[in-house]
């Protein structure tokens, strides 16, 4: 067994009490094709071990101890955290971290660091550290000032986006906005320039995406690791323009620093690339020595340390683990929607991992906090984005909906009424006196959509649907002026698409609401037919229709789009099949539906009433749960 340390005493302690108290979730836990880089990364380990002539005791023993530090931490997020909830849990204790931290980092910045040796009497040299600055660089439990820092400066990112994008409002009595007030303050306290940079890297990347809409810019930031890794390991570019930049801007001292991680670099790269698949093993194999058996360089940065003790193979799994899941959100999400309150926190999240990669370049510091957020992006569902209300969203740069707006559910249907008609009214102002400003547009068409919503929900459906039409138009007209503007064409098909699905989605639906809702579902699809939600949508409502072949074909790839599919699609597929008198496929989907939904989303009223309708429909088949 490993040695009992706080790496694997965090590991072991979310594992057992995921296994003490929700043991049959976890048990919920199936592999699939994106946890292969963990895979490979735990099977590699060992195989370096074997080729080094190390033996089978110490593979299984660094096998083990990874499977502890990285896989337990990985699977726990795979399982219980990646749902919208799930993920806004995890981004918020990351910030709640961050504000613990903040007290204790400015105590070190005026003190030293000595919290270590004051609570548990451990002495480390950073006690006697020089200042920096205005203060000394605080270390507080973390091991290192540079490990603090980076945790800090990814909790201040994450709080800026989680504000950027709403994810939430008020957390532990603060605004958001103070929140990340606060942590980007901490960041700056930490006297952590490496960080620091990579922080304003990203945030300028972040800004420029989202006023540009596009998301070349964090792209470029989440491949630049792979990108400078891919070029020196050749020496195809020995980072001289580097070292000149530096001395230029930012003085011979910085560049001196530079310099000699570069020389290091090249070192340690000559040497790994003696055993360059499954590299040297552990026991400091990979430093290089001179004749003495002192070593020559400092060995320093996660990536050259990887490369050095497992090859390529090793280095080629660890960049995939934390790269692939933020391009899978990037993928099920487009980067112009990252500031969706829906995917706020799942987009912070995706950017701290991208920041800590960028870290990985030139320092190790490993942390259970970033094998669990690989697991939680790397499985998220952003479930039925688009389709549940959207009060707290007025779209670019437009103001937020009325304060009760959301009490649609309430006692006082026409307070609630009232305050989405006078949102429209306002909007209607600002866009009949600046007809060209694609903001006001916007804003008009949110309000129309949310007015719609309200109405629909107090069963006044010709009042909501004529809203919804408005709403579509205006989109459609906005979608026309802007084409090659992605945000604004996708909010027309989410428009589109959440119309159909408030036409159908009702027992009492009526043959003509049912054609026109499957006529809307088509156009979304057409737009955006990447996009599960809206192949789930047209899936339904073919079924709805009466078109059950179509339906399973649309619900199908519904379902391929999104892992597997949610109960949203399964639930209805199974009735599809059933209709087509193939009762075996109905009975296996509706089972699977039911885990997912009993897994996931409980208490979700859509899918009560879907669950409900198909125990119905397959009650032959199958005992109904409900009954």
């Amino acid at each position: 067994l490993p040695d009992y340390s706080k790496y694997t005493a965090a590991g072991l302690s979310v594992f057992l009490g995921a296994c003490l108290f929700d043991g049959g979730r976890l048990l919920s836990f199936r592999p699939n094709w994106y946890d292969l880089p963990l895979g490979v990364w735990i099977v590699g380990i060992f195989s370096t071990s074997i080729s080094n002539g190390l033996g089978y005791y110490e593979g299984m023993a660094t096998a083990v101890n990874t499977i502890i530090t990285v896989a337990l931490p990985y699977i726990v997020g795979r399982v219980y955290l990646a749902d919208r909830e799930g993920i806004t849990e995890f981004a918020l204790g990351c910030l709640a971290g961050g504000l613990v931290y903040l007290p204790l980092c400015l105590y070190e910045s005026k003190f030293s660091p000595q919290l270590e040796l004051r609570v548990y009497g451990l002495v480390t040299s950073y006690w006697m550290a020089p200042r920096f600055g205005l203060g000394y660089r605080p270390v507080v439990f973390l091991g290192t000032g540079l490990a603090t820092g980076m945790y800090v400066c990814g909790a201040g990112l994450a709080a800026y986006w989680c504000w950027v994008g709403r994810a939430y409002r008020r957390f532990w009595g603060q605004s958001a906005g103070m929140v990340a007030v606060l942590l980007l303050f901490g960041a700056v306290m930490t006297k952590s320039l490496g960080a620091l940079e990579t922080l304003l890297l990203e945030i300028a990347a972040l800004y420029l995406g989202r006023r540009l809409k596009t998301p070349v810019f964090l792209l470029i930031v989440a491949l630049l690791p792979v990108l400078y890794m891919g070029v020196r390991i050749p020496n195809i570019w020995t980072g001289s323009q580097m070292v000149e930049f530096t001395d230029t801007y930012f003085g011979p001292e910085r560049a001196s620093s530079i310099s000699t991680r570069l020389y290091a670099e090249d070192i340690l790269v000559e040497k790994a690339l003696e055993r360059p698949y499954l590299g040297w093993g552990g026991y400091g194999r990979n430093r290089p020595t001179n004749a003495a058996g002192q070593e020559i360089v400092v060995t320093d940065g996660l990536w050259i340390i990887v490369f050095g003790t497992q090859g390529l193979v090793g280095l080629s799994a660890l960049t995939a683990f934390f790269i692939l899941p933020v391009l899978r959100l990037a993928w099920k999400v487009p980067v112009a929607r990252w500031d969706d309150p829906e995917v706020a926190a799942a987009a912070a999240v995706a950017i701290v991992q991208v920041m800590f990669l960028m870290d990985c370049l030139s320092n190790a510091m490993v942390s259970p906090i970033y094998y669990m957020a690989a697991g939680t992006l790397v499985s998220f569902n952003p479930g039925r984005l688009g389709r549940s209300r959207r009060e707290d969203q007025m779209s670019i740069g437009a103001t937020a909906a009325p304060e009760h707006a959301g009490e649609a559910g309430g006692e006082r249907p026409e307070a609630v009424l009232d305050a989405w008609r006078h949102s429209l009214a306002h909007w209607n102002e600002r866009a009949a006196a600046t007809p060209d400003d694609p903001v006001c547009q916007d804003g008009l068409a949110s309000a129309l959509e949310g007015l719609g919503r309200a109405l629909q929900s107090f069963d006044r459906r010709e009042e909501s649907a004529q809203e919804w039409r408005a709403a579509v138009d205006v989109r459609e007209r906005l979608a026309a002026r802007f084409p090659d503007v992605g945000a604004v064409v996708e909010r027309w098909a989410e428009s589109l698409n959440d119309f159909a699905w408030s036409l159908a989605n009702r027992p009492d639906r009526t043959a003509e609401e049912v054609a026109r809702a499957v006529a809307l579902a088509e156009q979304a699809v057409a737009i955006a037919p990447r996009s599960p939600v809206f192949w789930n949508t047209l899936g339904t409502v073919l079924y709805y229709a009466g078109d059950w072949p179509r339906a399973v074909a649309a619900l199908g790839d519904s379902a391929a789009l999104n892992d597997g599919g949610t109960s949203f699609d399964l639930f209805p597929l199974a009735m599809s099949y059933e209709r087509l008198g193939e009762p075996g496929a109905a009975a296996e989907c509706y089972q699977r539906a039911i885990a997912w939904m009993d897994a996931h989303h409980p208490d979700h009223p859509d899918l009560i009433h879907l669950r409900a309708e198909a125990a119905a429909l397959l009650s032959s088949a199958i005992e109904s749960p409900l009954a």
